[in-house]
């Protein structure tokens, strides 16, 4: 409908009297202005917005227009109609379903969005979660296990330490085992010599020959003595030294426990943490649990509130389909109204007419009484001249008759009429309470659309309690996925500990192993200094015995002083043996005692080369784990370096592959270049034709022009012609009308033999028409060929009108497709221009990243080296 229609409507009913005040409010109103602005299918989706392109779940496109059409169709009948109140109600009814449909559209599509994006963050924490958890369980069977070896190593540390113990006790009870040993064999010596005294006195010989053995058992005794001193000197150097590494390997020991129970400790901390983690990613799962849950009730809800407006569209569509059924129930009465009114008019007319008729028929037979009574008065005076038109009065008097039938015949029809008349205002009254009845389902049908207005505005606060909800959970999500990252970032801090434990771990094993190497180097020593013990105590029980022999010797030469004086000689020669001895013994005493003194010195330098070597060693370990850093770095750099030559190949390798393309390119431009050329020379060869044919096309044009100029003098002879021909034809006629209407015929008869110019007349006439017949077949040829000649005039006018625009047209397209070529050909060149420019910085490009591949090339060749060397 147009807007000046709906400014002014009119309407019969009695109900709209009011309608010129209330109708310009109505049509300024929203959904007027809406009905009034849209009339395509464009804008009906235009009117969705965003939502045009998105896929609608309620109904297609298609459906969405077809029904928006019908319900402006249904409108537009409304207006037509004058019923503005039904048709202010519907149009907003119209309005509030296009804005619940793109509302629901709307929802349906943010739904959609967050069921997707739930999904993907349900996928990437759960992916995410897995790889932490498993990640922690594998770090947790990790700690485990260096908690076990831990353990292990504890054990076996405690093992040593309870061997070295035992190893030592059972030294000191074999010590003093032996010395019980030697405590009891001085007393066998001592029984001894006392038996041997008691038995000098018996035996002189026996002596002498006993006091030789004892000086050469004294000088062995003197030496196995001084061998023994020596040896326990090195002995008590060794045990102290052995007592300053036990002391070292107790305080390491010390040490390694302190650290034992930090790791312990550290081991703790990382399995309270990793509790926590555990109890923070079941509060996680619980969570997205609770979330998921709160995802499928939303989801139920939304579902529910998808039925409910699925109900509503149904009941929509239902009240759709009873509007078109009583659109159509409308229409059809409409229908018979309009046929019950044309037959109503139609009747009236023929009311009208038959009332005309009756009219005429009263004036006639008023006429004819009184011509009647006229004639009757006048019978007396002429019967005689009425007895001849006896039968003409008997002719009028059947007439009369025929016409008094025809009369009655018509008031039949009358009647009939009137009796359709009251038929057709019986069904119009019908009509009419049918219409009151569906004016009452209408309204009806207005309060259930109310409801379901009401009903759809609940769903709309329904959905933004949903939607309340849904940024409620993006919120929460959004926590959770800070929680993540803080966790992640505990993680990371975690996976740094753990590294460090590693190193640490590294570091704990090398001291493990050096002292595994020490305790097997003193094991080595114990050995030795048990084999020496051994030797030294087998050499103090050979000096005890010597000893034992020397004061055997000394109560025997007491013994022997109360002997002569030759016996005291031989003492005094044993004596000066004996100072000898003691002198010999001495001097080795004090060689002994400048060897010991020197190898003390030497121990004790050694010592001191031994803790500058072990400083040397902690510098050396200090050093290493430098280097080791160092090395960890430049393998770091190293890697870099090999990622930036492949990221650098990469791009190398892609710009070797952009070059090719753009030299393919470069060839296929060239190519076009070629086949351009080619067009152009065949364009400009069918140009040249083309001019040597707009050449035929003038020459021809200038004939036909000249020919049209031959045409118009012709049709001046024509215009001649025809004048002479319709002044002949006349001439022709007029003879004709003279022949065969002769002024005198008789006379022409009575004289046409005694009139002596009858035959010349006669033969003139003859001749007369034997011309007038050729000029008449001439005319006819001449007429042909006038119309021939017509036609080609017309015919050449239309081919010069087709070939004075199609001349100019096709000249401008042959001029518009040189300018097009031509602007190619320099685009092109351009292209080519622009392609070579590329090219060169490609190559310089290409060039300076060899270069840089080079000079990458030969530090990793440089920190190869170094780290080799």
């Amino acid at each position: 409908m147009k807007n000046d229609e709906l400014s002014s409507p009119t309407s019969d009913d009695d109900s709209n009297t009011n309608l010129p005040t209330e109708i310009p409010s109505i049509l300024d109103s929203g959904p007027f202005k809406l009905h009034t602005s849209i009339q395509s299918p464009t804008d009906w989706l235009s009117e969705l917005g965003d939502e045009n392109t998105m896929t609608s779940t309620i109904m297609s496109k298609t459906q969405y227009v077809i029904f928006c059409d019908k319900v402006k169709s249904c409108l537009d009948d409304l207006l037509s109609e004058g019923k503005t109140s039904t048709y202010a109600t519907i149009s907003k009814l119209f309005k509030s379903f296009r804005s619940a449909f793109s509302s629901t559209q709307k929802l349906r599509n943010k739904v959609l969005e967050l069921e997707t994006e739930n999904k993907l963050k349900g996928k990437r924490r759960g992916s995410d979660s897995a790889d932490q958890i498993e990640g922690r369980n594998e770090k947790i069977k990790y700690l485990e296990g260096r908690l076990e070896e831990a353990e292990i190593r504890r054990t076996q540390a405690e093992k040593a330490t309870q061997e070295t113990q035992k190893l030592l006790e059972q030294e000191k009870s074999a010590a003093h085992e032996k010395k019980t040993q030697g405590n009891v064999y001085l007393l066998q010596q001592k029984q001894s010599n006392q038996e041997m005294h008691s038995d000098t006195s018996n035996a002189p010989t026996f002596a002498q020959t006993y006091t030789a053995k004892n000086l050469e058992q004294k000088q062995e005794f003197d030496k196995e003595m001084r061998l023994e001193e020596n040896e326990k000197r090195e002995l008590l150097s060794k045990i102290l030294k052995l007592e300053d590494d036990l002391k070292l390997e107790t305080q390491k020991k010390v040490l390694a426990q302190v650290l034992i129970t930090k790791r312990d400790k550290d081991i703790e901390k990382h399995q309270t943490e990793v509790e926590t983690f555990e109890k923070e990613i079941h509060t996680l799962k619980s969570d997205l649990e609770t979330s998921n849950s709160q995802y499928k009730s939303l989801v139920s809800s939304w579902e529910q509130c998808q039925n409910k407006l699925n109900d509503a569209i149904d009941t929509n569509h239902s009240l759709k389909a009873s509007l078109s059924i009583q659109k159509f129930r409308v229409m059809t009465a409409r229908t018979k109204k309009s046929a019950a009114e044309k037959q109503f008019l139609k009747t009236k007319e023929d009311n009208n007419n038959l009332q005309s008729e009756l009219n005429k028929s009263v004036k006639l037979q008023s006429d004819l009484e009184a011509k009647v009574h006229v004639q009757g008065q006048k019978l007396s005076e002429l019967k005689v001249f009425y007895e001849h038109k006896l039968e003409a009065a008997t002719n009028q008097n059947i007439e009369l008759q025929k016409l008094l039938r025809e009369d009655a015949n018509k008031d039949e029809l009358i009647e009939k009429s009137r009796k359709e008349i009251q038929i057709l205002i019986n069904e119009l009254k019908d009509v009419n309470q049918e219409l009151k009845d569906k004016i009452t389902d209408l309204k009806e049908e207005q309060q259930i659309n109310i409801k379901s207005m009401k009903n759809i505005e609940s769903l709309t606060g329904y959905v933004s309690k949903l939607e309340y909800k849904l940024k409620s959970q993006e919120a929460q999500n959004e926590e959770l996925d800070i929680q993540v990252i803080h966790l992640m970032n505990t993680v990371s801090e975690l996976r740094k500990e753990v590294k460090s434990l590693d190193y640490r771990d590294v570091l704990e094993r090398e001291e493990v192993l050096k002292l595994k190497k020490k305790l097997k180097n003193e094991k080595l020593l114990r050995d030795d200094l048990k084999n020496s013990e051994q030797f030294a105590r087998r050499q103090l029980e050979v000096t005890k015995l010597k000893l034992d022999e020397s004061k055997r010797l000394n109560q025997a030469f007491a013994d022997s002083s109360k002997n002569p004086i030759e016996e005291l000689k031989k003492s005094q020669d044993i004596v000066r043996k004996l100072k000898l001895q003691v002198d010999s013994l001495m001097t080795d005493n004090n060689t002994l005692t400048y060897t010991l003194e020197q190898s003390k010195k030497k121990n004790q330098e050694l010592y001191g080369e031994v803790r500058i070597k072990e400083k040397e060693c902690f510098k050396t370990l200090e050093a290493l784990d430098d280097t080791g850093h160092e090395l960890e770095l430049a393998k770091q750099k190293y890697q870099r370096l090999v990622d930036q030559k492949i990221a650098v190949e990469c791009k190398v390798a892609e710009k070797d592959k952009e070059i090719q393309m753009k030299n393919g390119n470069i060839a296929n431009l060239d190519k076009e270049l070629l086949r351009f050329k080619k067009d152009l020379g065949l364009k400009l060869e069918e140009i040249k034709i083309l001019e040597t044919e707009i050449g035929l096309l003038k020459n021809s044009i200038e004939v036909m022009k000249k020919q049209l100029y031959d045409a118009r003098y012709l049709k001046r002879d024509v215009n001649k012609v025809t004048s002479l021909f319709e002044k002949e034809k006349m001439k022709t006629k007029a003879m004709e009308h003279a022949l065969q209407t002769p002024t005198n015929v008789h006379r022409w008869r009575f004289l046409e033999g005694s009139d002596p110019n009858s035959d010349q007349l006669i033969r003139r006439n003859l001749q007369f028409q034997r011309e007038i017949t050729k000029k008449t077949e001439s005319l006819v040829k001449m007429e042909a060929d006038m119309k021939l000649k017509e036609e080609t005039i017309s015919e050449l006018q239309l081919n010069l009108e087709r070939y004075k625009g199609s001349e100019d047209t096709f000249l401008l397209d042959y001029k518009n497709k040189l300018h097009e070529a031509k602007d190619r050909i320099r685009t092109l060149v351009a292209d080519k221009e622009v392609s070579n420019a590329m090219f060169s910085k490609y190559r310089n490009e290409i060039a300076m990243l060899r270069d840089e591949g080079k000079a990458l090339k030969l530090e990793n060749k440089i920190l190869k080296s170094k780290l080799r060397g």
